[in-house]
């Protein structure tokens, strides 16, 4: 029953990082960059308003500002 339960979160994780990548390309986003850059960033979002910044839709605005 455990093997079972990690599978399924496992599945799901992995369903989370392809809709987080597809996302990215649907925004214009170059995926690997992207995710590179968020993983970078997501450490010192400490407030709701930077973690919302770096969601694909948002983020594209944030590095054209750059």
């Amino acid at each position: 029953m455990r093997e079972h339960q990690h599978t399924g979160l496992v599945i799901q994780v992995d369903e989370t990082r392809i809709q987080v990548l597809e996302t990215a390309k649907a925004n214009n986003l170059e995926p690997y960059g992207y995710l590179t850059q968020i993983l970078k960033a997501l450490p010192y979002a400490d407030t709701v308003e930077k973690i919302e910044a770096l969601l694909p839709w948002n983020f594209k605005k944030m590095a054209s500002a750059e």
